[in-house]
């Protein structure tokens, strides 16, 4: 006789439970059905990401993998082809996109200080798109076409190219540097920090507000809050 067990198990637990006990689920992956994780999200590497990722892709509303810039990269055309994975953030170190692979998560993230993520061709992304405060994107080789949401808090654009930003844009901080262009075609606001236009190297950058597009900021829309165009010889 056959027996046949057609038990699967659906793991009900918190984000936190989930994530420290990932290495666990992956050992018992033919046994789960699904998992639900509450109370935030699921955050893994990239290693951890590419060791379980069929495990993974069973947590209900997908999860998110953040890694240094290097691993990111590396990883970047195995993170795109997987639906399951809703964000991806880069902290710490230093990598180059080129190659045509573009991000295709929902959401796209640089953080930390030191953080540079260098691109070497244009790179047009839909999602929502966040810089913090300490890291760089350098358009060395291509322009930023943001069409989703942008959040930029203390960052830094540098380069040559063109950075756009055509849906929505918050800004609580960042600073404009080299012969980067910002044009913004839609509505952008300012809250806090301030927006520097060039930097210590003398080259002009460029804001350019575009017809119809909004940036209603003020000297009292926060503490420390200002837009201003800086150049030194």
């Amino acid at each position: 006789m056959l027996w046949v067990d057609l038990t699967q198990l659906a793991i009900n637990d918190t984000a936190a439970d989930v994530q420290g006990g990932v290495s666990t689920l992956v050992q018992d992956t033919g046994e789960i059905d699904s998992i639900t994780a509450s109370h935030g999200p699921i955050v893994v590497s990239g290693a951890t990401f590419l060791a379980g990722q069929s495990t993974l892709d069973k947590i209900t509303g997908g999860f998110a993998v953040s890694d240094a810039a290097a691993n990111f990269v590396a990883d970047l055309s195995t993170l795109n082809a997987d639906s399951y994975v809703v964000a991806v953030a880069v902290a710490g170190g230093d990598a180059t996109l080129s190659g045509g692979v573009g991000v295709n998560a929902p959401n796209f993230s640089e953080s930390g200080a030191g953080t540079s993520l260098t691109l070497d061709e244009d790179l047009k992304y839909a999602g929502s798109f966040s810089e913090d405060a300490g890291s760089t994107f350098v358009l060395s080789g291509g322009h930023l076409l943001l069409t989703g949401t942008a959040t930029f808090a203390g960052g830094t654009v540098d380069g040559s190219h063109i950075l756009y930003t055509t849906g929505t844009t918050t800004v609580s901080g960042l600073t404009i540097g080299g012969t980067v262009e910002w044009r913004n075609t839609n509505a952008l606001s300012e809250s806090g920090g301030s927006v520097t236009i060039g930097d210590a190297s003398g080259d002009e950058a460029i804001l350019w507000n575009t017809k119809k597009a909004t940036y209603p900021f003020s000297t009292t829309a926060g503490s420390g809050s200002a837009l201003r165009r800086r150049q030194i010889s």
